[in-house]
């Protein structure tokens, strides 16, 4: 009430639901906080930034629903362009956070940032994903544990865009280092079945397809890493 007063631009950002646990109605906390925090503080590490990412994925609470225009999951900083994560990492995080639609609050010094860590703060791409006006949620739809290592875990993510085509992050969250291979179809990806469907890859711009029911996606991706498209629906 007092900030809207003032007349003034404000962004009002909330601490208590991590400091709660997360043992808070999200529905309750977007009517008043225009962002909230709701996972662990992040250090310059892939331990932490992962398992920021877990907790997206649980979604325990279903805080990714409450979410939208105006009022926003906070995930905490971005670590791109600092020390403790290698390309692939910063990537994922940052594809990541533009999925969730997440503010994009960088930590790095930018008197001494790298060519990739700037390149990759700058993608239009990347920023106009997580700044797309309808603000719709992501959610993991799918998880595949690659035996006999039941941690080694790749898992794809889906963000409808209100332009009508799809987001689609598959991350690698292996730690033992091996890349990994991929093969969906796009149902199996979370999209329609008995459609076909081109990826334009967010990162490199190449566009692959089509794919529908008969003619899978397949990618190899690094280990601690992400592979990120946009599909769009043939007619």
């Amino acid at each position: 009430f007092f900030l809207n007063k003032t007349g003034r631009p404000v962004l009002y950002s909330c601490s208590y639901p991590v400091c709660l646990g997360g043992h808070v109605i999200y529905e309750r906390v977007a009517k008043t906080c225009n962002m909230w925090r709701n996972a662990i503080d992040l250090t310059d590490s892939w331990d932490r930034v992962y398992k920021v990412i877990r907790i997206y994925g649980d979604n325990i609470g279903n805080f990714s629903a409450a979410a939208g225009p105006g009022h926003w999951n906070d995930a905490d900083q971005l670590m791109v362009g600092d020390f403790g994560l290698s390309n692939g990492q910063q990537t994922a995080q940052i594809v990541m956070w533009a999925m969730w639609s997440a503010p994009l609050f960088m930590s790095v010094d930018l008197r001494n940032i790298g060519v990739f860590a700037e390149e990759l703060l700058l993608n239009k791409d990347i920023i106009a994903i997580n700044q797309d006006w309808a603000g719709s949620p992501s959610y993991r739809v799918w998880q595949d544990k690659r035996l006999p290592v039941t941690t080694d875990i790749i898992e794809g993510w889906i963000k409808r865009l209100s332009d009508g085509t799809t987001a689609i992050a598959i991350l690698n969250g292996s730690n033992y280092g091996e890349p990994a291979t991929v093969v969906k179809t796009p149902r199996q990806l979370g999209l329609l079945g008995n459609t076909s469907y081109i990826f334009r890859n967010v990162l490199t711009s190449e566009k692959s397809g089509p794919f529908n029911d008969t003619v899978p996606m397949k990618v190899r991706i690094p280990a601690t890493s992400v592979y990120f498209v946009v599909a769009t629906e043939l007619e």
